[in-house]
């Protein structure tokens, strides 16, 4: 739903450049700021098109699986092969949120806590032969939290003079 949404301020925004979009809140939580950058389409179409395929891809898997659907394990190595790269990308985004840009996207921050638990899940219930994720498989909660906390204070520590005013 956030990829959906902010394809759709996308649209709004190509429609009319001064829009204020809903997702604008203050001055580090701005999604225009995004959207304009190199970083907002760095495949050459806006990023959050990445999402809605990929996400939908999640659901479908979800819904098939649910009604009885059991995908073999050459698709599971490949749906975690394709978790994997998207968490991988998405530590590049918030690295580059973080960082480069200097501000937030409120709806990317959603597609971030929606990847990580789709990653750290996809590994936790596929066993892979060359690693051993035994450790990660027993604490998939704590290794969860704990990165939903590490970002809540980098988002603190990065921005703290917008908390500290």
């Amino acid at each position: 739903m956030a990829s959906f949404l902010l394809t759709v301020n996308i649209i709004e925004l190509t429609k009319d450049s001064s829009v204020n979009l809903p997702c604008n809140i203050n001055p580090f939580i701005s999604c225009t700021s995004i959207i304009n950058s190199s970083q907002g389409n760095i495949f050459g179409f806006p990023n959050p098109l990445l999402g809605i395929a990929g996400f939908s891809f999640v659901l479908a898997t979800g819904v098939l699986t649910l009604f009885g659907a059991v995908p073999s394990i050459k698709f599971w190595k490949i749906f975690t092969i394709g978790t994997t790269l998207a968490i991988l990308l998405v530590h590049w985004f918030i690295y580059q949120s973080f960082f480069v840009l200097g501000s937030l996207c409120l709806y990317c921050m959603v597609t971030w806590s929606a990847t990580w638990p789709i990653f750290l899940y996809s590994i936790k219930n596929f066993q892979f032969r060359i690693f051993n994720f035994q450790f990660l498989q027993k604490n998939h909660l704590a290794f969860l939290v704990s990165w939903y906390l590490l970002i809540i204070f980098l988002i603190f520590f990065r921005f703290r003079e917008y908390f500290l005013n």
